[in-house]
């Protein structure tokens, strides 16, 4: 396997392919393109590698975060982390976290690393 190979490339969605898995930890490649998440919480740690592309995550640092959401206040107290190219984070279990910008020309190429 290639880390670029494109072939399953998609502008409609994000592509997720699990390269292993076992009990103890899981390593995706995801391509994006443009796509974003919602607010999301993991119950493992996540370290993640931005291969190519530009992104950005926010993090939600308000206490509150669950009426800010229902009243789509979605950029309140928040914190947001540019990547390009070769960067990493490490994004611990439980943080509160979405994927905001992706960009679409290079498309994101990701490997993320989840474990407890």
């Amino acid at each position: 396997m290639n880390i670029f190979d494109l072939k399953d490339l998609s502008e409609k969605e994000e592509v997720v392919r699990i390269l292993t898995e076992n009990e103890n930890v899981k390593i995706e490649k995801i391509i994006s393109t443009g796509q974003t998440t919602d607010w999301q919480e993991s119950d493992k740690n996540e370290f993640v590698i931005l291969i190519q592309g530009k992104a950005e995550i926010e993090y939600f640092e308000s206490n509150d975060y669950k009426e800010n959401i229902m009243k789509n206040q979605r950029n309140t107290n928040n914190k947001k982390l540019q990547l390009v190219r070769g960067d990493t984070v490490l994004i611990n279990k439980g943080e509160r976290h979405r994927v905001s910008y992706t960009s679409k020309e290079p498309c994101c190429v990701w490997i993320c690393i989840f474990f407890d």
